[in-house]
């Protein structure tokens, strides 16, 4: 899977804590107070706003929901993104320097 979208209540603060708790970057400064791409070219988290339209849609609007991801990132970590939504992170040196 490339990309899994997650609607939190607070973007930027989800990013920086999947950055502190896994190292997970976002990716090519894509963040802003409703969006934001975490991750890398091998999978990205989509973190946005509850009500965010999903585009290229105009009437599919993001909601929170109890989500629950396991990946391979650059540390191991897990965290709490809100509504039930975890991130479980298995580090990797070798896929991610």
């Amino acid at each position: 899977m490339s990309e899994v979208g997650i609607a939190v209540p607070d973007v930027e603060q989800a990013a920086a804590l999947l950055q502190q708790s896994a190292g997970i970057e976002t990716y090519e400064g894509s963040a802003s107070g409703s969006f934001a791409a975490v991750g890398d070219i091998h999978g990205l988290l989509i973190l946005v706003r509850p009500g965010r339209a999903w585009l290229p849609t105009s009437d599919r609007y993001a909601a929170a929901v109890p989500t629950t991801v396991e990946a391979t990132g650059p540390h191991s970590g897990a965290c709490t993104l809100g509504a039930g939504t975890s991130v479980r992170v298995t580090g990797s040196s070798a896929d991610h320097p």
